[in-house]
């Protein structure tokens, strides 16, 4: 049945306010997703995963857990479609980037007498013990994760704990899966700039991230100009 209300997005009369469309299109894809828990057959197509889930990020984004729900179910396929991983995987991050974006930016200022990062808004890093690389979007003093989050990932048996600067990093896999971490400095390794292997500095995957214009300029030979939002944050991490 849920099925057969998602086709009709194609068939159901002009006549049909464009908004019911949508809430009929929403309604059978949360159907489809608890119905999937249960039967791999009522997977949907391809195109129309694609299309409901634009609705919810445009719509809806409050239900983002439903996007999480169906993207947990499809990496536990092994017929899951590789695209629509990455599609949805990016879908959900910008949903929550832009909710991240809603709140009363900080201003962060490099002080004398005080912690003080290592390293800089726009620089590509590799993480020391896992190898991705990520570009720097920003960062805290101190860990400013939940206390769950900070037990989850053993923060505290890190060598400098918690109360190591921190850094929002945005990672691109070589399929093109973004999602964004949040690293201890001691596991950081800024990378040289060059041009060449995923590994080595290349700016090439972040490039292709049709949003790096909410935080970057351009690339500037060896790290990424930050846009004028990000420097009034960041005061202090870009002079040119």
């Amino acid at each position: 049945m849920a099925s057969n209300i998602i086709n009709a997005i194609h068939t159901t009369s002009q006549q049909v306010d464009e908004e019911d469309h949508y809430l009929h299109a929403y309604g059978a894809m949360i159907t489809l997703i608890h119905l999937r828990q249960l039967t791999p057959i009522t997977t949907p197509p391809h195109q129309y995963r694609r299309i409901l889930f634009g609705i919810l990020h445009a719509e809806m984004p409050e239900d983002v857990w439903f996007a999480e729900q169906d993207l947990d179910n499809l990496k536990r396929d092994p017929e899951g479609n590789a695209r629509d991983i990455t599609l949805l995987s990016n879908e959900i991050e910008d949903i929550w980037e832009e909710d991240r974006e809603g709140g009363v930016r900080e201003v962060k200022v490099r002080e004398e007498g005080k912690v003080q990062p290592c390293y800089f808004v726009g620089q590509i890093m590799t993480h020391s013990r896992y190898g991705y690389t990520g570009l720097i979007l920003g960062w805290d003093t101190y860990c400013k994760a939940d206390e769950s989050w900070i037990i989850r990932m053993g923060v505290d048996r890190l060598k400098h704990g918690r109360l190591q600067p921190f850094y929002k990093v945005l990672s691109v896999s070589p399929n093109g899966e973004r999602s964004q971490r949040y690293v201890a400095e001691e596991n950081i390794i800024v990378s040289s700039g060059s041009v060449g292997s995923y590994f080595s500095g290349d700016p090439a995957p972040f490039l292709r991230v049709k949003s790096l214009g909410k935080w970057f300029d351009r690339w500037d030979g060896g790290m990424f100009v930050p846009n004028g939002e990000v420097r009034e944050e960041y005061v202090d991490d870009w002079k040119g």
